[in-house]
Parts: structure tokens; C-alpha cells; sequence
């Protein structure tokens, strides 16, 4: 069957997903990355973000100047703020003591070694759900910006440098040694010598297969059911139902779902003749 009869095959009921992501040499850029009805309002679909950015506007037309604000209430809203600050690095002690206690912990087997472990992971990651599992060691920058869904699973060596909310959803897999980072930094080098950086947020659907030794830049969002192959680097938004491997991370195939969707984008590219399976 050719590319034309696949793409009819599969086409009954076709997705528009608007996303941003390379493929092969041609850009395509627009957000958010999911219409499909199964895919919203879901109680369990993580926000886009847990801030208000416009409350900082309103509070600096209001009079209030920016140093009124802690630099932690900086980092929460997406703004530039110091690293530096005193809370803030007390903050991350707190979590690298919290990280080296968990790793130094057995493997929980019996009922009691599982309650200790999870009683230090819960201090750990505060917003995770309770039927998600971790394996130690992990890395964290704070903790409690950290979101991670039901049946969700991280593998050994994880780190999550989380100065802006990183989103984990349902059932999505996590390989070993895969890095999530939030933190940008500017081009002034003076900026960065002071300790200045910003953040900026990661979501990761559900039912997400993150292969081993990738990593996610900032901002990046990846859509339901995808999966990233293993030392993928992940710099652009990745739609529903693609895999994605390389780096920069390029759509290889497009994953038809259970229902027969797929994204009509990436379709579009793949009736142009550029290579991209259907499977």
C-alpha cells in the first residue's frame, strides 16, 4: 500500500493538533498541542500553569515595586529572578538532603521499608500522586514544582531541575537517566555571573514513553500517547501520537491511536513525501 492508501486507511476520523516541532527541514509552529474531545476536560490533565502571570501586572500598575516581590515569588510566576537568594538556596539544601537520604535507602520490598521510602519521596515531591512510583536515586532543584500524575513511573537517575512546574501525566514511563530542565539563562554574562535565570515550563501528557538518557528543554510540551526514543534531545513541542528520536528530536513515525486518529499536520507532511511512517 502506498503512502496515499495509508493515509486513507487511517483517515476516518482525522485530528487537527496544532503543534510546534521539526520535521526533517520544514518548521511548523502554533500551541496548544491537543483538540481531541478524549483529551479535554480531563480532571486529571495537568493546568498549563499553576500562577497567574497578569497578577504581577496589575501589581506593579498598583504602585507595588518588583522588590516587594520574593525572589521565589519571581521564579513561581515565570519571571526573571536570582538564584542566589537565601530562601531559595535553603529550599534546594532541603531537597538535595531529602534526594541523598532517599538514595541511601534499600530497595522497598517488605511493607515497612516501602512506608519509610515513601515517606521521604512524599517530602520530596509533595504534588506527586500517590500511585506513582519512583526509583531513587532523583535529582530535584525544589520538589514541590514538580507534578506528577497516577500510575506514572520514573526509572533510576532522573533529574528535574524544577525552577518552573514541570507536569508528568498519567501512566507515562520515564527511562533511566533522563533530564528535565526548566532553568533559561539570558545573554547578558554579567546576568548570569549575578545568578539570574528564568523559567520556563515543562508538560508531559499522558501515557508519554520517555526513553532513556533524553533530555527536555525548556518549555517544551509533549502530547498524549508519544514516545521519545531513547538520547533524544528534545528542543521543540511534540504533538499526540508520534514518535520522536535524535537531536534535535525529529518526528520518525506517526503512532496511529486505538481510535485511528493521528495529527492532520503531520499527515499533511507525510502525504508531501518525506518519509514519515505510518505504524
Amino acid at each position: 500500500m502506498n503512502r496515499q492508501g495509508k493515509l486513507q486507511k487511517h483517515g476516518h476520523s482525522v485530528k487537527n493538533i496544532p503543534y510546534s516541532t521539526r520535521i526533517g527541514s520544514k518548521m511548523t509552529t502554533s500551541r496548544p498541542f491537543s483538540t481531541h474531545p478524549a483529551d479535554q476536560n480531563s480532571p486529571q490533565d495537568p493546568p498549563l500553569s499553576t500562577h497567574n502571570k497578569s497578577s504581577i501586572k496589575i501589581h506593579i500598575i498598583n504602585g507595588q515595586p518588583k522588590a516587594k516581590l520574593s525572589q521565589r515569588d519571581l521564579m513561581t510566576m515565570g519571571l526573571e529572578f536570582n538564584v542566589r537568594d537565601p530562601d531559595l538556596a535553603q529550599a534546594r539544601t532541603r531537597s538535595k538532603t531529602l534526594s541523598l537520604q532517599l538514595s541511601q535507602l534499600p530497595i522497598p520490598y517488605n511493607k515497612e521499608e516501602k512506608r519509610v521510602y515513601n515517606q521521604v519521596l512524599r517530602q520530596l515531591l509533595p504534588q506527586m500522586h500517590k500511585s506513582a512510583y519512583i526509583i531513587g536515586p532523583i535529582t530535584v532543584d525544589y520538589g514541590f514544582n514538580i507534578h506528577i500524575g497516577q500510575n506514572a513511573f520514573l526509572n533510576s537517575n532522573c533529574t528535574l531541575l524544577d525552577v518552573a512546574p514541570i507536569h508528568i501525566g498519567n501512566n507515562t514511563m520515564v527511562g533511566p537517566n533522563v533530564d528535565f530542565y526548566t532553568a533559561s539563562h539570558g545573554v547578558d554574562f554579567m546576568k548570569r555571573r549575578e545568578g539570574y535565570t528564568i523559567g520556563k515550563e515543562i508538560i508531559i501528557g499522558d501515557d508519554v514513553w520517555i526513553g532513556g538518557k533524553s533530555v527536555i528543554l525548556p518549555g517544551v510540551r509533549i502530547g498524549n500517547r508519544s514516545i521519545i526514543g531513547a538520547g533524544s534531545v528534545v528542543t521543540k513541542d511534540v504533538p499526540d501520537d508520534v514518535f520522536v528520536a535524535g537531536n534535535p528530536a525529529v518526528v520518525k513515525k506517526i503512532l496511529v491511536n486505538n481510535e485511528g486518529d493521528y495529527d492532520q499536520n503531520v499527515a499533511n507532511l507525510f502525504k508531501s513525501g518525506n518519509g514519515i511512517d505510518v505504524v
